[in-house]
């Protein structure tokens, strides 16, 4: 059974803790000796970057942020931890998790 799709048995999707704008509030920060960064930490999204494009046809750089979200999951042992997970991954997951309980119900 791969990492993945325990992952997407495991998952506990926190909802209180977000407001719209959380993944650009907050620049990396040093979390338990370890950078955490704004990437999905299972598919691996991570910022884009590109420009903004004036009437005037004036660019200037910009970066695309991905939609992050925090998720609890638990682990085999018994603990829990935090991931960072897009939104986008997150809607796979619950796909994915109801079309397994579909086909073993």
């Amino acid at each position: 059974m791969s990492i993945l799709s325990k992952i997407y048995a495991l998952f506990v999707y926190n909802r209180t803790k977000y407001s719209g704008f959380y993944a650009y509030a907050y620049k990396s920060t040093l979390i338990e000796g370890t950078i955490m960064s704004r990437k999905c930490e299972i598919s691996g999204k991570g910022p884009l970057v590109g420009n903004n494009v004036s009437h005037a046809n004036n660019k200037t750089k910009r970066r695309q942020l991905p939609n992050l979200r925090s998720v609890k999951i638990t682990l085999e042992d018994g603990t829990t931890k935090r991931i960072k997970v897009a939104a986008s991954t997150l809607r796979t997951m619950k796909k994915k998790a109801a079309q397994a309980a579909a086909v073993a119900s």
